[in-house]
């Protein structure tokens, strides 16, 4: 989509989840030399980074509420404040949010601004859980195999066995579970994908079937 739309800048995908509270708005505005104990040198922000292409704010209910306001006029003016600077600087850039968390239930108990979640929760597009749309299990099975080894096949009962899994993880879980597949394969010397280990995940839950293993 980035590159379809002729975006001459990057595309920069940012986990707000891991970002630590303290340091959101460095990370994200960029710091001027002596705004804070220690800062001997400017620092560029991700949203300068971003600028003239596109900014993907992964997690964004996770954002840290202080900079939440920041992120807001970054939005509505199409500028940002370095912290410790004194003059706004225009950015062009397109920002696009996921979550897997409902935004609206965020607003609610008030760990996210309401003013914000009208300008990036709409539209809102959501994204099917893997076992809701079974018909590209098979392909994405084939891109996780091939990952391993291009000319990997997968049998028909690997594949038949993956369709009847609920897939709790959806595409991470399958692609994780598709590699360890076939790197089991490369292990015993064969080019076909016949099974799928289930022993691999940790939890009871992941990885259980929609339906019994055909007798």
């Amino acid at each position: 989509y980035h590159q379809a739309t002729g975006r001459r800048g990057p595309f920069l995908a940012v986990n707000c989840a891991t970002i630590p509270p303290g340091l959101a708005e460095r990370l994200l505005f960029g710091a001027k030399r002596g705004a804070y104990s220690g800062a001997s040198e400017s620092s560029t922000g991700y949203v300068q980074e971003a600028d003239g292409g596109t900014l993907f704010l992964d997690e964004v209910a996770d954002l840290d509420s202080l900079v939440q306001p920041k992120l807001l006029r970054l939005l509505e003016e199409r500028e940002v404040m370095e912290l410790g600077g004194t003059r706004p600087r225009k950015v062009d850039l397109r920002v696009c949010a996921a979550t897997h968390k409902s935004l609206r239930a965020e607003v609610d108990a008030g760990r996210f601004r309401e003013d914000l979640y009208f300008r990036i929760g709409k539209p809102e597009v959501r994204l099917p859980a893997l076992a809701e749309r079974p018909e590209e299990i098979p392909e994405l099975l084939g891109f996780g195999v091939r990952e391993v080894s291009p000319g990997m096949r997968m049998g028909r009962a690997f594949v038949e066995e993956c369709l009847r899994r609920r897939w709790r993880g959806n595409v991470r879980e399958l692609l994780l579970d598709a590699r360890h597949a076939a790197r089991a394969a490369v292990a015993a010397g064969r080019n076909v994908v016949e099974v799928v280990d289930l022993v691999q995940v940790a939890a009871p839950e992941i990885g259980d079937r929609l339906a019994p293993r055909a007798q």
